[in-house]
């Protein structure tokens, strides 16, 4: 289940399955934090919503569906468009209304100026269209491909905007399968990572990743823009990158530094990087969705200074973020000694975690729930979280009629 706050924590917006036993059919809710009122978004039942973003100020959601919404025609019976819903009117508008391809992962910038998403013809054929990065301008209404380089090229992938969405990162690679139309062994893809400037129209390569059909290689992954938007946090390690090194690229001097080793989920804001070591290999027993044991760091880009948010755990960590003023930093863990001196009550149950970068107090959200809880997100201001859950205890005098399947909340930091 997806879910996305807005930026003040006041407007909810998530997915829930319209049908309870397919996790194919997604259907985008929202809910009005100051009124309690609750509603979906004006999409049919049996609509397949992909995947989906909400604007900074609440005002809008942009999602993709592969149900033809508005009669849209749709070219080879799986096409995707990208939608605009506007909370206030309840109405809605494609913006590839003239696409002949699939269309997915839209993604705001910060300041509500900029939508980025990825055009994907979905065609696995050497000959094909390749998939490219498009930049919609909300105050224009325009659509702009920054990585078109005809048939026969590369694959990109939208995967970051900047917060004034004057710039985006992307993955570009040679073929992703090579193996439908090619018998060489091995498979090497190569995929690296660029940084496209929408005011020069200029895109450089910032890492350089490659891989097998096995995984096997370096993958490099965006983590954010940081300093104004002049730096880029990003990762780059062997195989799955479960263990892979944090590094910042200065785009004004060209230069990369390497600040953290080992690292798995990376979140960053303003001058601040939060990042999870990967160590000691779970067993089987342990919750599937923690590989490995690991423990949370904050680095100040200021001073230079990593400080310890955990130390010593005793399971994964996941979901890890960081809220936009560098307030707060919240993440899932099945770890049962991260606070002092406070028992585990629910044992290895996956648990959601908030940390008070100023206070230096950790705090368990979800201790004694009797299902396990996934981090959602939290808002630009610290002051609330969103986590999904199986559990039926968190609220207090009420009743979960719905049993263990997972449900949204929202808690008031």
């Amino acid at each position: 289940m997806s879910a996305a706050l807005q930026e003040d924590g006041l407007q909810l917006v998530f997915e829930r399955a319209a049908d309870p036993y397919s996790s194919w059919w997604q259907r985008p809710f929202h809910y009005d934090m100051e009124t309690g009122v609750g509603a979906p978004i004006l999409v049919p039942e049996d609509a397949w919503v992909e995947d989906f973003a909400l604007s900074p100020d609440g005002s809008t959601v942009a999602f993709s569906s592969r149900y033809n919404l508005l009669g849209l025609e749709d070219h080879d019976g799986y096409t995707s468009h990208v939608y605009l819903y506007d909370m206030a009117t309840a109405t809605m508008r494609s913006i590839t209304v003239d696409s002949e391809f699939s269309n997915h992962t839209p993604m705001f910038s910060a300041d509500g100026s900029t939508l980025v998403f990825t055009e994907n013809p979905g065609i696995w054929d050497e000959n094909a269209p390749r998939p490219d990065v498009i930049v919609h301008d909300l105050e224009s209404g325009t659509n702009t491909n920054i990585t078109d380089v005809g048939n026969g090229g590369y694959y990109h992938w939208a995967m970051e905007v900047s917060n004034d969405g004057s710039k985006v990162v992307y993955r570009q690679e040679t073929n992703p399968h090579p193996w439908l139309w090619d018998d060489s062994d091995p498979f090497i893809v190569d995929s690296d990572l660029f940084v496209h400037d929408r005011t020069t129209g200029e895109s450089i390569k910032i890492a350089d990743g490659h891989h097998t059909q096995e995984g096997v290689g370096v993958r490099v992954e965006s983590a954010g823009f940081i300093d104004d938007n002049s730096k880029l946090v990003f990762t780059r390690g062997e195989g799955s990158g479960i263990e892979s090194d944090v590094l910042i690229f200065d785009l004004e001097t060209g230069t990369t530094t390497t600040i953290g080793h080992g690292a798995g989920h990376v979140s960053a804001h303003g001058s601040t990087i939060v990042y999870t070591t990967a160590g000691i290999t779970v067993g089987s027993g342990q919750n599937n969705l923690y590989g490995r044991f690991g423990d949370v760091f904050a680095y100040d880009l200021k001073t230079g200074i990593t400080t310890s948010i955990t130390e010593g755990s005793d399971g994964g960590i996941a979901g890890l973020r960081l809220s936009a003023d560098e307030s707060k930093v919240i993440f899932s863990s099945n770890a049962t000694n991260l606070i002092d001196g406070e028992v585990d009550l629910n044992g290895d149950t996956s648990d959601v975690f908030i940390f008070d970068m100023e206070s230096g107090a950790l705090a368990n959200i979800t201790s004694g729930g009797n299902g396990d809880s996934f981090v959602g997100g939290i808002s630009a201001d610290g002051s609330r979280a969103i986590f999904t859950s199986h559990a039926t205890n968190l609220v207090e005098g009420v009743i979960d009629t719905n049993g263990n399947q997972l449900d949204v909340f929202v808690f008031e930091i």
